[in-house]
């Protein structure tokens, strides 16, 4: 498993502070962005076409780990767990250079 490092940068960020869930999602095994779930279609809630869920951040109003990736931050330092609170291991890459020279 992979996460961008922006992915990651904003998803550390948005978790300090968030009221709502934050999804993990991505495609072909890299988490490549976050989504915002509201509670009242946590379950339900839209993914973009080809993108799929590949876990959560865990914030204070939304602790629960569940199957799949959980991004943690204990005592300032961030790390993957499954729902077992064990670790997963995921690589940090950067974005691929896509723009035309």
């Amino acid at each position: 498993m992979k996460i961008l490092k922006g992915a990651l940068e904003l998803a550390r960020a948005a978790a300090q502070d968030s009221e709502v869930p934050l999804w993990l999602v991505g495609d072909g095994g890299l988490v490549t962005d976050l989504v915002i779930a509201n509670f009242a279609s946590y379950r339900r809630c839209m993914i973009p076409v080809g993108m799929h869920r590949y876990g959560k951040v865990i914030t204070k109003l939304d602790p629960t780990l569940e199957p799949g990736l959980n991004l943690v931050e204990k005592n300032g330092e961030w790390r993957f767990v499954d729902e077992d609170g064990a670790p997963v291991p995921v690589d940090v890459v950067e974005a691929p250079d896509t723009m035309e020279k």
